[in-house]
């Protein structure tokens, strides 16, 4: 019998940082659902249903973390490479982010073609490929560099020309169908790479030469592009008087004129039709201006406690796989959270960054409440060690 069968799902009861985790992500959604609910009750229009879509998401999203985790995520590396299931899921999130850059196919949305749109009208549905290709090669990557490191002579993980040139050009394809619309998704995922590169033991010698390709891809897709330069501008200079300091300047006027206690749950004057994007790029700041600094600091704690966890899981894993997934995974939310933290409160330039399980969003929220039913799952599918390459040859 396989070690993958005959390993039972430790549940959540004896499992200490699952549970923590778990919990973790239900007090987010909870949080987002309040808070993009008071948020959306603004002077814009549709401000009602943005709420109401927003509870339905959230309640998709409790159920797919209450749900998921008891997947066994090693059947994500089954077959040969980094796994065909997790080959399979690569390919189709690439192809699904290419067709957003097809005219008639995509749909654009404030300026960018970012999004998949199936029906019309209130009841249809959007999709945003760029989220998925995010998980989508962090699950590739942990499958594939968590078996190479556990695999024998010929797969070395410090390999120059078999892992580390390969895992480069991965992480040029999976940028490249999405870092023309999606630039600040494209970010993240580059960081995320790197990070995850050097927790897999690539060394460090290889990723100094990512660098200068990073910097000509800066020059061409930031320098060259006026709108994109205008906003690193903005962000040097965020009090001058132009189209691209408004909502930095919004941003944080919200977040200083919350205070300690803050001005109380609903009473916020800025998502009045002064704060764009105020239940998603921005929903931080609101939570500064009606919650204060108190309630900054709750979800900074909750962030922080997804990272611990996640550590937690990654460190008692007995296998490569979950290793690399937890970690990875973990590293990736926590990376986008601090990115939506960081541009809320002018440390960062905008970039269109979600809060993830807080700000409103079908697609991220449902994949991002999956990215933690995955870690839980890593927690509760516990692997002997040396019997990983045992559990995934059937």
């Amino acid at each position: 019998m396989s070690a993958d069968k005959s390993v039972s799902i430790l549940p959540l009861r004896a499992n200490g940082p699952g549970k923590a985790l778990m919990l973790t992500g239900l007090s987010l959604l909870a949080l987002g659902v309040v808070m993009v609910y008071s948020a959306s009750a603004s002077v814009v229009s549709g401000g009602n249903w943005m709420g109401f879509r927003h509870l339905l998401h959230a309640l998709l999203a409790a159920v797919a973390l209450a749900t998921l985790w008891r997947m066994d995520y090693r059947i994500l590396a089954r077959g040969r490479g980094a796994g065909t299931l997790a080959t399979v899921m690569l390919a189709v999130s690439l192809l699904l982010a290419a067709a957003t850059m097809v005219p008639g196919v995509g749909t654009e949305i404030n300026g960018a073609r970012r999004w998949l749109r199936l029906g019309s009208g209130p009841v249809g549905i959007s999709f945003q490929p760029s989220e998925l290709v995010k998980l989508t090669m962090v699950i590739f990557l942990a499958c594939w560099l968590g078996r190479t490191k556990t695999a024998g002579p010929g797969r070395n993980i410090r390999s120059f020309t078999r892992t580390f040139l390969p895992a480069a050009g991965l992480l040029a394809v999976c940028l490249g169908v999405v870092v023309t619309e999606d630039f600040g998704s494209a970010v993240v995922m580059a960081a995320v790479a790197v990070a995850f590169l050097a927790l897999a033991g690539v060394p460090w010698l290889y990723l100094l030469t990512l660098p200068p390709p990073a910097a000509v891809g800066f020059f061409l897709l930031v320098v060259q592009v006026p709108m994109r330069w205008q906003r690193i501008i903005a962000f040097i200079h965020p009090w001058q008087q132009t189209r691209w300091t408004y909502q930095p300047q919004q941003a944080l006027i919200a977040v200083g004129s919350g205070g300690f206690w803050g001005k109380g749950l609903g009473n916020g004057m800025l998502k009045l039709g002064f704060l764009p994007e105020d239940s998603t790029d921005y929903i931080f700041a609101v939570i500064c201006e009606e919650l204060g600094f108190i309630g900054a600091a709750f979800v900074l704690a909750l962030i922080g406690l997804v990272l611990y966890q996640s550590w937690r899981i990654a460190v008692r894993s007995g296998d490569g796989v979950g290793r690399l997934l937890a970690g990875g995974l973990g590293v990736m939310i926590v990376l986008q959270a601090l990115t939506h933290v960081a541009v809320n409160v002018g440390s960062a330039p905008p970039t269109g960054m979600s809060l993830p399980l807080v700000s409103a969003g079908g697609t991220a929220l449902l994949l991002t409440a999956a990215e933690v039913a995955i870690i839980v799952s890593v927690s509760a599918h516990p692997t002997p060690v040396g019997q990983h390459e045992l559990s995934l040859s059937e």
